[in-house]
């Protein structure tokens, strides 16, 4: 997840690869309520915070993704 603080964001084919589909559909439920406020962009290939809203919000994000994939 550290990956979204990267400009780039991060590869949904990667995220295929190594990680099961029910973890990745809990991930894009999650983000695309933070899409629908404009903070993150979820492409066909890419998930990625937007500049400069979701960066400013990031660690709001990463804390909402830590704390549903921690239970």
């Amino acid at each position: 997840m550290m990956g979204l603080r990267l400009q780039e964001g991060i590869s949904l084919t990667a995220l295929n690869a190594e990680y099961s589909p029910t973890l990745i559909i809990q991930v894009l439920n999650i983000l695309h309520r933070y899409q629908k406020q404009g903070w993150t962009d979820i492409s066909t290939d890419r998930i990625r915070l937007t500049c400069p809203e979701g960066f400013l919000f990031s660690n709001i994000i990463l804390i909402a993704l830590f704390q549903a994939l921690d239970s």
